[in-house]
């Protein structure tokens, strides 16, 4: 059995490690093309990538295979996407996080993940510009018995509202618009714990 784990764990390190290769590939070649739109392109592809090597990272590093501490990994993800926006250690655009202790299967994380970074990318690139300050808040909570419901909203200005999700990955509880309003998921496939996070 601990054989098996430890070939596991191997295993998502050695992904983990793979993705964060694409990841400095797309990086290096985007700094030879001249395009500003072009290279955010690279820059998005990897935001996602990154959100799926954090995925396996925090599998390496659990002691749980099977489940990963989802709240711990929205923190690390929204961390990243602030300092991969430029607006890390600033006042002007704040994170709010409201996250009940849950762990989600892996086949349940990696759709929630890249629809995470998607709905917050779309708040750091749209909701706040000329400086405008304002909040991002991502809520995680225990729905119902087997499910889960996670929220993203912030309260910048308000866009053309459109679809921002592939409906493969998941199935809204109503439809999802990026800026000033709520974008809301149930989420199959989780375990909850004893005690709420922080």
């Amino acid at each position: 059995m601990r054989d098996k784990e430890a070939l596991l764990k191997e295993i998502h390190h050695r992904v983990k490690n793979n993705l964060q290769v694409v990841s400095s590939l797309l990086g290096l070649q985007s700094r030879a093309i001249p395009d500003p739109q072009m290279r955010k392109m690279f820059q998005e592809s990897q935001n996602r990538i990154h959100s799926m090597a954090l995925l396996h990272e925090s599998l390496y590093q659990s002691e749980d295979l099977s489940q990963i501490d989802f709240p711990e990994y929205i923190r690390q993800l929204a961390e990243y996407l602030f300092r991969s926006y430029g607006v890390s250690g600033q006042e002007r655009i704040r994170l709010r996080t409201e996250l009940d202790r849950l762990y989600l299967t892996l086949d349940a994380a990696v759709p929630c993940g890249l629809i995470i970074n998607e709905l917050v990318s779309n708040s750091l690139k749209y909701a706040f510009p000329e400086g405008r300050e304002g909040e991002i808040c991502i809520q995680l909570s225990e729905h119902a018995e087997g499910i889960a419901k996670l929220v993203v909203a912030d309260n910048g200005i308000r866009t053309k509202p459109g679809p921002v999700f592939d409906p493969r990955l998941g199935h809204p509880r109503q439809d999802c618009f990026h800026g000033r309003g709520r974008n809301a998921l149930s989420v199959n496939g989780y375990s909850a714990a004893d005690q709420q996070a922080d």
